[in-house]
Order: structure tokens, then C-alpha cells, then sequence
């Protein structure tokens, strides 16, 4: 599985390019989000979040991070401090969990597929 920490910087993709999703992806991706917001789903969301202001506010923001992913994703995997091994989908059909006989808890996993060493840094 990778490991962020073992990535040279110019692994990281940066560059004076847009590093995220073509903007072609982009904009259909953030027209449905705002749809989804403003309309199909606005009864549960906050009003503060369905105004025309929060909404071009929310796209200026999105656009800014997705035209900066590598970036983003370079400083958040900077500190070895802050890299932990883990799994997007540890549920019941991935790991199996038991208890030893000091009764301590144990993981095993079954799908390797999504493990990886990166940052937990996103607080």
C-alpha cells in the first residue's frame, strides 16, 4: 500500500497548473452540489447555507481548494507525526475483530485494497 511519507515532493504533483479535477468535471460536479443544496434537499439544510450568498461563497471556496488538491494534500502529509496506517472501509465485510485472552481487542483485515499510510491531520 502507499506510504505519503516515503513521497519526494516533486511526487506531489504540484505545480503552476490547476491540481485538482479538470474544470470541466469541476463545474458539473459543484452545479450539481449547489442544485442539491438550493433545491432537492434545501428542507434539510440550514437557511444559512441555501442563500444565493452562502452558495457563491461555497463555490469560490470549493473552486480554490480543487485548483489547489496537491497542494492541500502535500501539507497535510508533510509531519510523519500526523501519518497513521488506515483504511477508508473498515466495516464488518473488511476486518474481523475478536479479544484475546488479556481480553484486548484485535483487528484482522480482510481487504487490503483500500489501506494506506496517510495523514490523519485533517482536523
Amino acid at each position: 500500500f502507499s506510504n505519503s511519507a516515503l513521497r519526494g515532493l516533486d511526487q506531489w504533483g504540484m505545480g503552476p497548473h490547476n491540481t485538482g479535477i479538470s474544470e470541466k468535471e469541476f463545474l458539473a460536479k459543484i452545479k450539481m452540489g449547489s442544485e442539491f443544496v438550493e433545491g432537492t434537499a434545501k428542507a434539510i439544510f440550514p437557511a444559512s447555507v441555501t442563500t444565493p450568498e452562502f452558495i457563491k461563497t461555497y463555490k469560490r471556496v470549493l473552486s480554490t481548494i480543487n485548483v489547489y488538491s496537491a497542494e492541500i494534500n502535500w501539507w497535510c502529509n508533510r509531519k510523519s507525526e500526523y501519518i497513521a496506517w488506515s483504511h477508508g472501509n473498515l466495516n464488518v465485510d473488511n476486518v474481523f475483530f475478536w479479544r484475546g485472552p488479556d481480553d484486548k481487542l484485535d483487528v484482522g483485515v480482510l481487504d487490503w485494497g483500500g489501506a494506506r499510510t496517510e495523514s490523519m491531520g485533517w482536523k
